[in-house]
């Protein structure tokens, strides 16, 4: 799957807040964002639809297989995210999915209430 460009990728709790996921993207986006990498397992969340929203993103749902994938692309790991999704890192994962193959991580997990996030860019840029 590859975007191009910069890819913001997300990781998130059940019930995530819309203002929690604007107020942590507000603060790590570089400019030229314009796709939010979200696992498919969250498809359901409200705050999530509503965030990219107001922030104009285009939401790429990444699947269980390409986030496994690039899990040993990650920077940083949790055993405690493992165990509750299956995946150790989960906001990277879905940026460098996102961005492409090649891809190298720009911003690594940046930690907000409920919700952490990545940046990743594209291997071509």
């Amino acid at each position: 799957m590859k975007q191009g460009g910069y890819v913001a990728g997300l990781g998130a709790r059940p019930g995530v807040e819309a203002d929690d996921i604007v107020a942590l993207l507000r603060g790590v986006l570089p400019v030229g964002v314009r796709h939010l990498a979200v696992p498919a397992f969250r498809s359901g969340e409200i705050g999530i639809l509503h965030a990219a929203e107001v922030l104009g993103l285009d939401i790429l749902w990444i699947g269980a297989a390409a986030l496994a994938e690039r899990q040993k692309d990650c920077m940083s790991h949790s055993a405690r995210v493992q165990a509750a999704v299956g995946f150790s890192s989960v906001a990277e994962g879905c940026a460098l999915v996102g961005a492409g193959l090649g891809s190298v991580l720009l911003v690594p997990k940046q930690v907000g209430r409920n919700v952490t996030c990545a940046v990743a860019v594209s291997g071509g840029d």
